[in-house]
């Protein structure tokens, strides 16, 4: 069944293989992969059509229910509609959270020599930290010690301690 919708694109439950069918308005049915349909997809928001953003920020205009729990135990539920204001500055801030974390990314690749993904987060950089501090971290998060370099390694007779203390009364 095409659908009849006034989108240009709309996409369809995905495939086992990450490939959906598409249909546009000239009801020509098109394959394409999970990716591209994220990119292209439109959803209906009432009779306006908004075009899908990357982010927690929702492009949709209608108010979502916000649930919370009282000092009583009790579960309230109220309606969240933020006015469009607020909406840009929350994209504002996201942005320019963004622009801030990409320029510290940059900087370390630049100067600090971390090897870092092009499109690194939170954890790149907290990987790339461990393994400069000797420790080893595994796709799944578990982390443990690298075998310790002979240069690292001090035997007990080779370490040594001073200690020394001065007073100055005046």
């Amino acid at each position: 069944m095409l659908p009849t919708s006034q989108s240009n694109y709309i996409p369809i439950p995905i495939n086992k293989s990450g490939m959906a069918w598409v249909y546009d308005e000239m009801k020509t049915k098109t394959q394409l992969r999970e990716e591209t349909i994220m990119e292209i997809s439109v959803e209906a928001a009432g009779n306006n059509l908004v075009k899908k953003r990357r982010g927690c920020i929702k492009t949709t205009k209608g108010p979502w229910v916000v649930k919370r729990r009282g000092r009583d135990g009790n579960v309230w539920t109220s309606l969240r509609k933020p006015t469009d204001r607020e909406r840009e500055n929350n994209r504002q801030r996201e942005r320019r959270r963004r622009m801030v974390a990409a320029n510290i990314y940059k900087g370390l690749r630049a100067h600090g020599n971390y090897k870092l993904p092009k499109h690194a987060d939170q954890n790149d950089v907290l990987k790339a930290l461990c393994e400069e501090a000797g420790w080893h971290v595994e796709e799944d998060g578990t982390i443990y010690r690298k075998d310790p370099s002979p240069s690292m390694a001090l035997d007990e007779d080779e370490l040594e301690l001073t200690l020394g203390l001065s007073y100055k009364y005046s």
